[in-house]
């Protein structure tokens, strides 16, 4: 029955913990049995374990939905829940329980399903009403939880560490947007949000090289993490690019100075750092598993600072040359087409010109890509309106670029190439 008799102390709070604690104390007296049937008394112990968390949580989220508004039903859970996961560690601690210490490790995935629950049914942000404290409790116990991990050295620490961050990163970003929505409008929110990877990465490579905990305790995670998060900065920061022309309401449109802009210079200075990261722990010879990956990160990262670059470009067209934000207005418009032209060009022309100064290959043949990919376009896609102005500029500017990069940028040799990555030379002898 509903609202029956006082708070807590009625027949359903009752009823469900004596059912709750007798089948919890069950599973807890059988497990010492399981040297005369330990198959059946394992199935039966696990089973009344099972049974008597569910009746626990049942019981507290019943009684909430009883007795407490609707707007805060969801932050009175998750404050259930928390207090709910310290009381199992001090629990399992006292007892020696290694079953209900193996029952806590459920609770990050318990913050993610109810953050995406609340994401997806209420209208507010994750700081409205009790949200103050309810939340920064739940991380601050999930924090808690992973010293407690670490402590007993449990097989998912290094990955609850990183999936602790995954989430911080993802509910910070949420509630900055919601935040700075309520100050600025237009992209402001979006620019704001989609920094906050970016951020975080950031921090963890200044924590890295600290004593602190828990950076230096899981080197290798938090160093896979932390590259996660710029490619994870890069490929929100591409979708809106494409999505959204980036309004930089209240104030007008300038170049580098706008919300989608400044996210995507920030987002560049950040990928920046990730390689020199990268190349700095490759000389100090911290090799791991995440090795085999670096050639794929290295593509992702170029193809997806490309197409922002890109769309950077589109939108400023847009803004200061009042280009309707439509995928075939924009294709149609002679003003960029030209602009895309002469930017790839440039883009293989420095490509081409660096790869013959450092003699890497690999990147002169990628500006060579470049090249041949504008030259393609000029004769299937500029040529249509051969007659306008832009067109003719476009013709120009990539001819130009074409005479200067064989003079000054000719293919490296392929002993330039072997010599500068004598790995791979090795490899090969």
């Amino acid at each position: 029955r509903h609202d029956a008799g006082w708070p807590l102390l009625n027949r359903n709070v009752l009823g469900g913990l004596l059912i709750s604690l007798s089948a919890l104390f069950a599973a807890r007296q059988l497990e010492g049995f399981g040297q005369r049937l330990a198959g059946a008394y394992r199935i039966l112990a696990w089973g009344l374990f099972a049974w008597g968390v569910l009746w626990w949580l049942a019981t507290g989220s019943a009684e909430l939905g009883n007795r407490l508004p609707d707007h805060l039903e969801a932050h009175a859970l998750l404050l259930f829940v928390a207090l709910s996961a310290i009381a199992a560690v001090i629990i399992s601690r006292r007892l020696d329980w290694l079953r209900l210490r193996h029952l806590t490790q459920l609770y990050l995935p318990a913050l993610v399903v109810l953050a995406l629950l609340y994401q997806w049914d209420a209208p507010h942000h994750f700081l409205f009403g009790w949200g103050w404290l309810a939340w920064p409790v739940a991380l601050a116990v999930q924090l808690w939880m992973l010293c407690v991990m670490d402590e007993h050295e449990e097989s998912l620490a290094s990955s609850w560490h990183v999936g602790s961050l995954l989430l911080f990163t993802a509910w910070l970003a949420s509630e900055v947007q919601w935040q700075v929505g309520q100050t600025l409008a237009g992209a402001w929110k979006l620019a704001a949000a989609v920094s906050v990877p970016g951020l975080l990465a950031l921090l963890v490579w200044k924590l890295r090289l600290k004593p602190e905990w828990p950076v230096p305790a899981h080197p290798l995670p938090y160093r896979a993490a932390s590259l996660l998060l710029v490619l994870a900065q890069l490929a929100w920061l591409t979708n809106l690019s494409v999505e959204l022309p980036g309004d930089p309401s209240p104030y007008t449109y300038l170049p580098l100075l706008n919300p989608f802009d400044l996210a995507m210079l920030f987002a560049l200075v950040v990928a920046g750092l990730s390689l020199l990261l990268v190349r700095r722990d490759e000389i100090m010879q911290t090799r791991g598993s995440l090795d085999a990956w670096l050639p794929a990160y290295h593509l992702v990262l170029g193809l997806m600072v490309f197409a922002i670059t890109t769309a950077a470009l589109v939108r400023g067209v847009h803004h200061l040359g009042g280009v309707v934000w439509r995928f075939d207005t924009l294709k149609s418009s002679d003003t960029v087409q030209t602009a895309l032209s002469i930017y790839w060009g440039l883009l293989g022309f420095c490509g081409m010109l660096l790869g013959t100064r450092r003699g890497w290959r690999g990147l002169w043949l990628a500006g060579a890509g470049f090249m041949a990919l504008v030259v393609i376009k000029l004769f299937t896609v500029d040529l249509g309106n051969s007659g306008t102005i832009e067109r003719i500029i476009s013709f120009i500017g990539v001819g130009v670029l074409l005479l200067v990069v064989g003079y000054f940028a000719p293919a490296p040799p392929r002993q330039a190439a072997a010599e500068a990555d004598p790995g791979a030379a090795g490899d090969s002898s």
